[in-house]
């Protein structure tokens, strides 16, 4: 009996370490599956955080390059104001150095008459006086 008592016995032990193989096999395949589906779903989890990233990137840059769009017109526009006073400003400025300008040429043109007037008077004296002189010596000599 002992025979037959370590036979069943044997049995007994492989059938539990058959159970027990299936057992843990079937734990692995479930621990395997849920890993998986944790992954799985994490992954879906970073796809779709990327994908709110980068919508919200792409809506933050298309902002930013519409507000960069109307910086740049607004400064165009001041820009061009700006040029068009310059201009005005640097047209004041040649109207008042030519004022400035023909002033002096006034000035300076009744200046040199002046002079000549003055120089025409001093020939004028002097030549009367060189006549007065010449009479004077003539009318001695005679």
């Amino acid at each position: 009996m002992s025979d037959i008592a370590l036979l069943k016995s044997q049995r007994l032990q492989e059938r539990e370490a058959i159970r027990h193989n299936a057992k843990l096999k079937k734990l692995k395949n479930d621990n395997r599956k849920e890993y998986e589906k944790t992954r799985a779903s994490g992954n879906n989890e970073i796809i779709r955080m990327q994908d709110r990233f980068d919508s919200e990137k792409s809506n933050l840059k298309n902002i930013l390059e519409e507000k960069l769009s109307k910086l740049r017109v607004i400064q165009s526009s001041k820009y061009m104001e700006e040029k068009k006073r310059l201009e005005l400003e640097i047209l004041n400025l040649k109207k008042t150095h030519n004022d400035k300008i023909f002033e002096i040429k006034q000035t300076q043109a009744l200046e040199v008459e002046r002079l000549q007037e003055s120089h025409r008077k001093t020939i004028d004296h002097a030549r009367e006086k060189y006549i007065k002189e010449k009479m004077k010596w003539q009318t001695m000599e005679d």
